[in-house]
C-alpha cells in the first residue's frame, strides 16, 4: 500500500503499472454522479465521469478481446491477420531487434498490424491501442516467403 507515503493517505491512491491501458467503456450513472457532488460538496454538471476498463493487451490472441464490437466488424483483416501470429507477445522484448515473421498468406504480404489498422477509416482508436502495445522493434512484418 502506498497510503503511508501520500499526502492525502484519506483518498486511498492506487498505483497502476507502467504500460496499463484503459478504454472508456461509457459514462457513469447520474446517481454516482449525485452521490459525488454530495461526497465533494461541489457541482459537477459541467464534469464527465466515465466507466473505464482496463485492456489487457500481450499477445496478438487478445487483440479480438481489446475491441468494440464495432471495431471487430470494420477491422476484419487485422484480426485474421493476428491469428496467425496469436501466441505472439506484444511487449516489449529488449535485445530481439527487429522480428520479422514469415507467412505463405499473399493477402498479408509486407503488411504489419499497424498498416492494417491505419487503412481503416475512423479507426483511431485501435490504432493506439496498437501504437501504445507495439513499440518499432517488435512490430510483425508479413512477407512472402522465398
Amino acid at each position: 500500500l502506498i497510503q503511508q507515503y501520500s499526502l492525502f493517505p484519506e483518498e486511498e491512491e492506487v498505483l497502476l503499472p507502467c504500460g496499463s491501458q484503459f478504454r472508456v467503456s461509457g459514462k457513469a450513472p447520474l446517481g454516482l454522479k449525485r452521490i459525488l457532488e454530495e461526497a465533494l460538496e461541489c457541482c459537477l454538471d459541467d464534469v464527465d465521469i466515465v466507466v473505464m476498463e482496463e485492456v489487457v493487451l500481450r499477445r496478438y490472441a487478445d487483440l479480438s478481446n481489446a475491441l468494440t464490437g464495432e471495431e471487430e466488424k470494420r477491422n476484419h483483416l487485422l484480426l485474421e491477420f493476428s491469428k496467425h501470429y496469436s501466441s505472439e507477445s506484444l511487449a516489449r522484448n529488449v535485445g530481439n531487434g527487429f522480428r520479422v515473421h514469415i507467412t505463405h498468406n499473399e493477402k498479408f504480404q509486407g503488411t504489419t498490424a499497424l498498416h492494417l489498422a491505419a487503412e481503416v477509416p475512423d479507426n483511431e482508436g485501435v490504432v493506439q491501442l496498437l501504437c501504445c502495445r507495439m513499440p518499432d522493434s517488435e512490430l510483425l512484418v508479413a512477407r512472402e516467403c522465398d
